[in-house]
């Protein structure tokens, strides 16, 4: 149901074939449903031949829910902002990435970074977690989310409908390399992945094709574009 089954690359040199995450090789299912002819080739990398079936996006799961205040922002030009949930750091130490890209520092200052120039162009942004708080959240990144506060950020319930999201809003950003980008180029509907450290290396499979932005300036030439 997720395209961002990769590690982060720093690196580079290195290539689609070395950031695959530890343990996909073990898997022995017959056949596989995907996203994309991206995904498909991660598939395919892996040492077991099997089926693989293109179906289009594939989401772990949604809802009817709507947030008809929405529609009130149809007056101004929106975007949805999609971050990843942080979670404890002993979380990602259990996993064995290469690199710590996933903190609450690099969290907040994608949301921080978002916030600031579209504020300046008028833009508004509707944030949507991807999921609700759990005892496994960073505290620090908790506080920061619970506590913020700007007039053109609108925190929406994590339950509201993805896609009844996208189809009220002028563009998407999402934290590299979430779904949710995949999604929104789906629906056709500028999107792009936002690197807020301007370390991440572009590997194609990864991105998707998908734009990633890796500094402000880059962002705002981006959001003027909206």
């Amino acid at each position: 149901y997720s395209t961002n089954t990769f590690q982060m690359s720093k690196n580079k040199n290195e290539r689609f074939k070395d950031i695959v995450n530890y343990g996909w090789e073990s898997n022995s299912w017959n056949n596989y449903f995907v996203w994309n002819a991206y995904q498909e080739k991660f598939v395919r990398l892996l040492p077991n031949k099997s089926k693989i079936h293109i179906v289009g996006p594939i989401l772990h799961e949604d809802s009817n829910n709507k947030d008809k205040a929405l529609l009130l922002l149809k007056k101004y030009k929106t975007l949805c902002l999609f971050d990843i949930t942080i979670f404890r750091d002993f979380y990602y130490q259990t996993e064995g990435l290469k690199y710590s890209y996933e903190t609450p520092i690099n969290a907040i200052k994608f949301i921080k970074d978002v916030i600031e120039l579209s504020s300046k162009k008028g833009i508004h942004i509707i944030f949507k977690s991807k999921r609700t708080f759990s005892k496994r959240i960073h505290p620090k990144y908790k506080l920061f989310i619970e506590n913020f506060n700007c007039n053109n950020f609108h925190r929406i319930d994590p339950e509201i409908s993805i896609h009844y999201i996208l189809e009220n809003t002028n563009g998407c950003i999402s934290f590299p390399f979430t779904s949710t980008s995949v999604l929104a180029k789906s629906y056709k509907i500028p999107t792009c992945f936002y690197d807020p450290t301007g370390s991440l290396n572009i590997i194609k499979n990864q991105t998707q094709d998908i734009r990633l932005i890796r500094s402000k300036k880059e962002l705002q030439t981006w959001l003027d574009l909206i």
